[in-house]
């Protein structure tokens, strides 16, 4: 994606980090230690977007005017951080059900249980701590 809009990935702009608010605040620090600008984060699971809220409001740098931040799950509590946090819905009822559906056809005999991928929609779920300009 970014290749086709005419940008290369700096790797010292990635940070890999188990997926926990704690490893987050870290990894964002880490970041920031590195010196190189970004405007904008995006984070695995909305937990390691709010670890990476915390750090940089402790770093002095405000959201979203400074760095806008996007999590991934759309947990509940993302509508109570503050800044209400922007995030990519997951729709995990949705993927649940296929799932049930497809284990409760194989145990009934109905269908063989086989591998395979299925795609679900995700959408953006724009809130406060993201600049609509920057995304």
């Amino acid at each position: 994606a970014l290749l086709s809009h005419g940008h290369v990935l700096d790797e010292r702009l990635v940070v890999r980090a188990p997926f926990t608010e704690p490893s987050a605040r870290e990894s964002t620090a880490e970041l920031l230690g590195r010196g190189v600008p970004f405007d904008a984060l995006f984070a695995s699971s909305d937990a390691m977007a709010v670890g990476a809220m915390r750090m940089l409001k402790q770093r002095g740098l405000a959201i979203p005017r400074d760095v806008s931040i996007v999590g991934f799950d759309d947990f509940t509590a993302a509508e109570f951080t503050e800044p209400r946090l922007t995030t990519v819905h997951n729709p995990l009822f949705e993927m649940s059900a296929r799932a049930t559906s497809r284990l409760l056809d194989a145990v009934n005999g109905r269908a063989r249980l086989t591998t395979g991928e299925e795609v679900v929609r995700t959408n953006l779920v724009v809130r406060d701590s993201s600049d609509p300009k920057k995304l």
